[in-house]
């Protein structure tokens, strides 16, 4: 094999491998988002939060610049946990999200602490956004 057929069956070789090294680095990326969500819930709330059942938000559904994970509080209820790093504007956010069924709008507020979670979850989902 000469140097232009070795450099051609090289590229082609890796033209067919890309998309599955993309695969596996999108996986690995989103494991590591999860990470931190599990992370910053363990932290603000506690290791019984950081088990929930966290879900990595596909890139279609967001602005280029923000990542998010969420995790519902408990099957059956739409209130769920969020974790939102908009890499644009350098920001991290921790948050309760309420969905209002009436009006299709959520509410969406800060948690600090199991203190705020519990007055947040008291007040219900009225759908003030």
């Amino acid at each position: 094999m000469n140097v232009i057929e070795a450099a051609l069956t090289s590229f082609t070789e890796y033209e067919a491998a890309v998309p599955e090294l993309e695969a596996k680095e999108f996986a690995a990326s989103r494991e590591e988002f999860l990470g931190f969500a599990r992370q910053c819930a363990k932290k603000t709330l506690s290791q019984t939060a950081a088990d929930l059942d966290w879900q990595y938000t596909p890139a279609d559904e967001l602005a280029e610049s923000v990542e998010q994970a969420t995790a519902l509080l408990e099957p059956g209820r739409p209130e769920y946990l969020r974790y939102l790093v908009d890499h644009g504007a350098e920001t991290t956010s921790f948050d309760l999200v309420r969905p209002c069924t009436a009006c299709g709008h959520s509410r969406i507020d800060s948690v600090d602490g199991y203190i705020t979670l519990g007055r947040l979850l008291s007040q219900g989902s009225s759908g003030r956004s």
